[in-house]
């Protein structure tokens, strides 16, 4: 049951009065006060050879305020019983909330991991020195003004490396690798992209820009380029320099 305070003001023969009355459950009690009015200031009085204040009225707001805390410090004791006791209330602990923070995959940061893939996708199937090459074009290209000046952006740039086409199949295999998944030959790439993207990798093609594997016909872009050279050939593919 709430706790039900009202506050009566009654004027009664130019005094004023005021009645409290609070409920809780069935019990109601009504308290009267009546203050007195303020007395006429006294004149100072002079004991020992000084003036001393005569003493100060006593002020009959101040009764009504005291009746007004009262009334207040009821109500709140009121709705404390209401409440369980500290000691007796479990206390419950929420775990804090875990975020969730996307990773490029396990310490692999984003240019590796692309370069990784890609080098899966163009020659997972070559030796060390074959991988290499690969990797050395990409280096090259992002050294070059005519292309993107990362890693990544060099290899997903559309209609360069063949594996990240959209209709290639190869591109379903590569773009969700990531290390640590017992794929061997993904590793043996992930090898070749770090030692690249941290500059520990040699190129090994003699500036070549442009490659080509022996299987399929002569690209045009060879016969386009009056400065074209054969730079090197590791496994099936063909690397040239000089390419407008």
């Amino acid at each position: 049951m709430k706790a039900l305070a009202a506050l009566i003001i009654v004027g009664a023969g130019g005094a004023a009065a005021w009645q409290v009355v609070r409920s809780k459950g069935s019990i109601t009690t009504t308290t009267t006060t009546t203050p007195q009015a303020p007395q006429a200031q006294q004149a100072p009085t002079h004991q020992g050879g000084s003036w001393q204040p005569a003493a100060a009225p006593e002020n009959w707001l101040s009764g009504f305020t005291q009746s007004l805390s009262n009334l207040f410090d009821w109500g709140n004791n009121v709705n404390d019983n209401n409440k369980p006791e500290a000691t007796g209330a479990p206390v419950v602990q929420f775990p804090a909330p875990v975020l969730h923070t996307p990773q490029q995959g396990a310490g692999v940061d984003y240019d590796t991991l692309t370069l990784a893939r890609t080098l899966y996708g163009e020659a997972n199937r070559e030796k060390y020195q074959g991988k290499q090459a690969v990797a050395s074009v990409i280096l090259n290209r992002v050294r070059s003004r005519r292309w993107p000046n990362s890693v990544a952006s060099v290899c997903l740039q559309p209609w360069q490396f063949s594996c990240w086409n959209a209709s290639d199949p190869m591109r379903a295999r590569i773009e969700n690798l990531q290390p640590n998944q017992g794929n061997a030959l993904f590793e043996d790439c992930l090898i070749v992209a770090r030692r690249a993207t941290a500059g520990q990798l040699p190129d090994n093609t003699g500036g070549a820009t442009h490659y080509y594997a022996n299987y399929i016909a002569q690209p045009r872009w060879i016969a386009a380029s009056p400065n074209a050279r054969k730079t090197a050939e590791y496994g099936v593919h063909m690397f040239y320099a000089g390419i407008a």
